[in-house]
């Protein structure tokens, strides 16, 4: 029996998947993290058909497994549809169709390799097989009990590391090894360092033809780990996990700490001069501090008195402060052996240990040597002909290297040399003052912005001549007053509008009031309008609408802000905060003046209020003269006659009743006429 689901449509579906890859070679990541639900369908597909062999289903089960199917085919649908518009898939309204694509590519591609036999996609596809799945159910129950669970997700992490238990026997040793680096770690593990760590064998050998592929490790830890797609770094994939591990570890995991320092004391013992390394020679005593029953063993005892001891710490040592010592040493810079080993593949065993391995790793000699503060070295390679502008891996150039290594005399000197401050690769590499900024070097922007000064119409980039004002924005966005401060006196422009926002609306969706106050002293337009009509105080909104910033709703209250604008909904800020049930800002902005009646967008704020069952709300909004009899623009129906048809539906039970007591006490107060009373009784 067939559900829709054929061969024929798989191998489609396969091709369509090798397609969007080839879109998509430079950015997998969006298709690798959702790939469990894409799994998940395909396997209860297979329940599915295996179920219903040589059965005859009742015509309700057989709508409910024709309608899974359905289900199934649409996701092959949307394989075609993003096949004529591939690039929907980055903009922000396509979240949903990104997540169920890059939720079947995964499971396609390993269904494709089985289809031919091939057997690490067949590893790949038991790695990701729920235990419960991988025998066929025997009824119509189980399917359908097989398909609710694959649509419910597990409530708890017990659950998933159970599931991870479950799997086959290389695939959850592979998972508990990776977990065991990543919880433990000393500090992040790259992935490159990750993968050496997991092709260690118990008895202290690397393997490296068993160095996993990161999508295996992903996937093997049923996605409870991530990677950076920048900095390559592992973690786990929400912070409540560690919390939880620290919680857990000794149920979970044996000696995890031990195992970890014995790795790192094979790697030292060993020849191995790549990834891990350095972390080993820095972390195993860290490691064995932490397993103290261990520090009598042989091993212990016959590594610290051997010489590889000091192999480790002399790796330590050499990756770290190098550089710091040639440093001190110009004179030898213009070395044959210096400028050889900062050309050579030596120098990224230093750099795969430092915070610059992933911008640089197509790096020339003059992008290192600027990293590395190396001014002589810099001059040399110029001398040899080396380009001073000449971007590398994701657009750094040698002044963006300098800039990220905090080296100001280096700076100087690639500008003197020929280096220009406005250069980057594409539009969407930062500009080397907002690196600056980002790192909250105040020396090296404050040398940058005197450079610009200094070269004035040297500056040839139109589109840097808002580079600083930028830069201003991405200080706020850290929170960092000392580096607005620095700014603004170097002559960024505050009213900047940049992607549609001012810093004034960027610093009022923050926590800091003081930064708030910081830009208005120094002149921000308090009702600067930017994108889709948004000021600074809509702005103390979330973005969701779902919470509002009462404390620097007061500071640009206090500064004269305007009470009436309207967001792109045609919503007033009153409206929004009665809608929200937020009393404090209600009351705040009606002492400030802000009309109670209708807004543009055809509700009234004691309409939503009602509606939503905010009573402390209603009643601030009755005090301040709010009109329960007004109707809206849109609805047509008052506060009042809502509040009755929402008691009549029994919505939010007593709490309606309530508010409707409340309109009709306030009617009676007033003496108004109800000619519609009978109706109201």
């Amino acid at each position: 029996m067939s559900f829709g689901f054929r061969s024929s449509s798989l191998v489609k579906a396969i091709r369509l998947s090798k397609k969007l890859h080839a879109h998509f070679a430079d950015n997998d990541k969006q298709f690798y993290e959702f790939h469990d639900e894409g799994r998940q369908i395909s396997i209860a597909l297979v329940d599915v058909e295996a179920a219903a062999s040589g059965q005859t289903p009742t015509d309700t089960q057989l709508a409910d497994l024709e309608s899974a199917a359905r289900d199934s085919c649409s996701v092959l649908d949307d394989l075609f549809k993003a096949l004529d518009k591939y690039h929907e898939l980055n903009t922000q309204g396509a979240n949903g169709l990104r997540t169920r694509l890059g939720a079947v590519v995964s499971q396609l591609n390993a269904c494709s390799a089985l289809l031919v036999g091939d057997s690490p996609a067949k590893s790949m596809h038991e790695v990701a097989t729920p235990a419960s799945l991988r025998e066929p159910p025997t009824s119509y129950d189980q399917v359908m009990e097989s398909i609710r669970r694959l649509r419910e997700p597990p409530t708890s992490y017990d659950q998933v590391m159970e599931s991870i238990r479950r799997q086959n026997p290389s695939s959850r040793d592979l998972a508990e090894r990776a977990l065991t680096w990543i919880i433990c770690a000393a500090r992040p593990l790259r992935a490159q360092e990750l993968q050496t760590a997991l092709a260690i064998s118990e008895d202290g050998t690397l393997h490296e033809e068993n160095i996993p592929q990161v999508e295996y490790i992903i996937t093997a830890c049923s996605d409870l780990v991530v990677v950076d797609q920048e900095s390559s770094i592992f973690s786990l994939a929400h912070d409540t996990m560690q919390e939880y591990f620290d919680r857990t570890l000794d149920h979970w995991f044996t000696e995890p700490n031990l195992k970890i320092a014995k790795a790192c004391v094979a790697l030292l013992s060993s020849d191995w001069v790549g990834a891990l390394v350095e972390y080993a020679s820095k972390f195993w005593s860290h490691h064995l501090r932490r397993a103290p029953g261990t520090q009598r063993d042989d091993w212990v005892i016959s590594f610290l008195e051997s010489e590889l001891i000091t192999r480790a710490l002399l790796v330590e040592y050499a990756s770290k402060f190098w550089s710091h010592h040639l440093r001190r040493a110009p004179g030898a810079q213009r070395d044959d052996w210096v400028i050889s080993f900062l050309e050579s593949e030596l120098i990224t065993r230093a750099l795969s240990y430092g915070d610059i391995y992933y911008t640089t790793s197509q790096a020339t000699g003059l992008h290192l040597a600027a990293y590395f503060g190396l001014d002589v070295c810099v001059e040399t390679f110029i001398q040899r002909s080396h380009d001073p502008n000449v971007p590398v891996g994701r657009g750094w150039t040698p002044i963006s290297c300098a800039v990220r290594g905090n080296h100001c005399s280096t700076i100087k000197v690639l500008v003197r040399c020929g280096a220009k401050i406005d250069m980057r690769c594409h539009d969407f590499n930062p500009w080397a003052i907002q690196e600056a900024v980002q790192g909250s070097l105040y020396d090296v922007v404050e040398l940058l912005l005197d450079l610009e000064a200094q070269l004035g119409s040297g500056i040839k980039t139109w589109a840097y001549r808002d580079a600083k004002s930028i830069a201003l924005q991405t200080a706020v966005a850290r929170g960092d007053r000392k580096m607005i401060s620095l700014l603004l006196s170097k002559g960024a422009s505050i009213d900047f509008l940049h992607e549609g926002y001012t810093a004034l609306m960027l610093a009022a969706h923050e926590e800091d009031t003081a930064m708030t106050r910081l830009l208005i002293d120094h002149g921000a337009n308090i009702n600067a309008t930017g994108r889709d009509g948004v000021t600074a105080l809509i702005n103390t909104f979330s973005l969701s609408g779902t919470r509002s910033n009462t404390n620097q709703a007061k500071v640009l209250l206090e500064s004269r802000a305007d009470t009436e604008p309207c967001d792109s909904a045609g919503r007033t800020v009153l409206a929004r905060a009665a809608d929200l049930g937020n009393e404090e800002m209600v009351k705040l902005l009606i002492d400030h003046g802000s009309r109670v009646e209708g807004d543009p967008s055809g509700w009234t704020p004691l309409y939503l209020a009602v509606h939503d069952g905010h009573i402390e709300v209603v009643k601030l909004l009755l005090e301040a003269g709010a009109d329960p009899d007004v109707k809206t623009d849109l609805q047509q129906i008052s506060s009042l006659t809502l509040a009755k048809e929402l008691v009549q539906s029994h919505y939010m039970g007593k709490k309606q009743a309530d508010i409707l007591a409340l309109l009709r006490a306030h009617r009676r107060q007033l003496g108004w006429q109800d000619w519609l009373g009978s109706y109201f009784q």
